[in-house]
């Protein structure tokens, strides 16, 4: 049995420097995973989501914010 730890991250602000995060961190999946998303616009959380469902992976939350 392995004691593997995965880094759990949560994504404020969906803008293009957090498109660009999501793309490094889906290479290294098995060591990272994002658990919420969140943005003051409900476009971009759509869009960003729209990125995990073409990898087939789900987001644990979606938080719409000021």
């Amino acid at each position: 049995m392995t004691n593997k730890k995965v880094v759990k991250i949560g994504i404020i602000g969906l803008g293009p420097r957090a498109e660009t995060l999501l793309a490094s961190i889906f290479p290294m999946w098995n060591d990272a995973q994002v658990t919420a998303i969140c943005d003051v616009r409900e476009a971009r959380i759509t869009l960003v989501q729209g990125i995990f469902d073409k990898q087939g992976e789900k987001t644990a939350g979606r938080i719409q914010g000021i």
